[in-house]
């Protein structure tokens, strides 16, 4: 039965009023730990700093241990080799804990004190969220608007110019859409935040007011052009990485083990160039919002 839903309809498959009280309670909880959590994370910084990095390892070593007992050898030499990784990295980070602690105290009283960081990651990520929803169902339009199959009604009425390459063009235009949008909007939420940050570094006895409408501004005009392009750069990488994938699984399925080496090599190769584009733009974004540079001078001088 379905007498909780909107309007009393009884769907089998619907959104009913129950399920909108649990998403509501969902976001309220998850509201309140996220400031509970920070708010340790405030008072045990260095506490909060050891314990994940021994959770790392212990959740690592488990992982590593459960698959060589399942004997899926293969994955658990694999996490015992990222374990050591980690245990040797925790050792060698340990006389930068003071530092990270400080930094990340400093971090959340700026947030707490100055500018509106709060409140522009929560817009930004409701923003997203809805536009990760028009994704959703633009995807599935596509399919049920234009797939040639017997039962869709849409081709039967021979008026609905249905194609399996049409359907690969949309899927494939609106994916790699979904990406570059997607990066532009946490780019700018980024850029924003660190101009609040910059008002606050150079400014810190005399902060400005307007300082969050001033680096929302200066994002959406001034810098939109820079934050559009590294976000582009991102989004190219990413829609490679899919191929990679892609073409994995699909010789994978036909049994080409060669093939699905390769484009695991492949894919490998654009993970790492992923990885080096992500580092460069999250502090060229930051010298943006900064002083105002163009992206590639930005990501130049980020690179120096």
């Amino acid at each position: 039965m379905n007498s909780g839903g909107i309007n009393n309809q009884l769907n089998a498959f619907s959104l009913t009023t129950h399920t909108i009280w649990l998403f509501g309670w969902v976001l309220l909880t998850a509201i309140l730990l996220s400031y509970i959590y920070i708010w340790l994370a405030r008072m045990f910084t260095k506490q909060f700093i050891w314990i994940t990095g021994i959770l790392n390892i212990v959740f690592g070593l488990a992982t590593a241990i459960y698959m060589l007992y399942r004997k899926y050898y293969t994955g658990g030499i694999i996490f015992l080799i990222f374990v050591g990784f980690l245990i040797f990295a925790f050792i060698t980070w340990i006389p930068r804990i003071p530092f990270s602690a400080l930094m990340l105290q400093t971090s959340i009283d700026v947030a707490k004190q100055y500018g509106h960081v709060y409140m522009v990651s929560a817009i930004g990520g409701f923003l997203a969220t809805l536009f990760a929803a028009w994704f959703s169902v633009t995807l599935v339009a596509v399919y049920v608007k234009y797939e040639p199959s017997p039962n869709n009604p849409a081709c039967r009425q021979g008026a609905g110019g249905c194609g399996q390459g049409k359907v690969i063009g949309l899927i494939a235009f609106i994916t790699f859409a979904a990406y570059w949008i997607s990066e532009w909007f946490k780019n700018t939420i980024h850029t924003t935040i660190s101009g609040v940050y910059g008002s606050w570094y150079f400014n810190s006895k005399n902060f400005p007011s307007g300082a969050t409408r001033g680096a929302l501004k200066r994002s959406l005009t001034y810098s939109f052009g820079s934050i559009s392009l590294g976000s582009l750069v991102v989004a190219l990488i990413n829609c490679l990485r899919q191929i990679c994938s892609i073409g994995q699984q699909s010789a994978a399925a036909e049994g080409d083990i060669f093939q699905a080496i390769i484009w695991c090599l492949v894919g490998c190769l654009v993970g790492i160039l992923d990885w080096a584009v992500q580092f460069i733009n999250r502090y060229a974004f930051s010298h943006i919002a900064l002083y105002g540079k163009a992206y590639i001078p930005a990501a130049k001088d980020t690179w120096r």
